[in-house]
């Protein structure tokens, strides 16, 4: 694989085409990620790298809002991430959920997205070391 330079797409690029921009094959359809995050939630948010986010915002323990710099465009986007497990125990996993109330997401628009890092077994929040988030739409 190498690595696209100066590439430049226009409105009349044909599906397979950009494909081929980003080295893609096969047949199933290709969908960009629109926003990333690679942040430390330890002491804080800390941003170690992104890409169209503005800012994390550590609401409280294992509780985070990120906020996009451009908006989405809808409401319905997927999210997925992964993080690290707690520092006093690798032997407690740690998930990345939407954060809802009664079922609902508490946050999630074209501008933000409100999500939780906490333990599968006893539903505790915790603040990682490393938490990474894809939003694709």
């Amino acid at each position: 694989a190498g690595i696209i330079t100066n590439k430049t797409l226009t409105p009349s690029v044909l599906p397979g085409a950009i494909k081929n921009q980003f080295n893609v094959t096969g047949e199933a359809p290709t969908y960009p990620v629109r926003a990333w995050v690679d942040f430390s939630a330890q002491g804080g948010a800390s941003i170690n790298s992104s890409g169209n986010i503005s800012s994390v915002i550590r609401n409280s323990n294992g509780d985070y809002t990120l906020n996009f710099l451009k908006a989405m465009p809808s409401d319905n986007y997927a999210l997925f991430g992964m993080c690290s497990e707690t520092l006093a125990s690798a032997a407690d996993p740690l998930i990345v959920t939407l954060r809802t109330t009664n079922g609902k997401p508490t946050l999630k628009t074209s501008l933000a997205v409100r999500i939780s890092v906490k333990s599968p077994y006893t539903g505790n929040p915790s603040d990682t070391p490393f938490v990474f988030i894809g939003v694709v739409c």
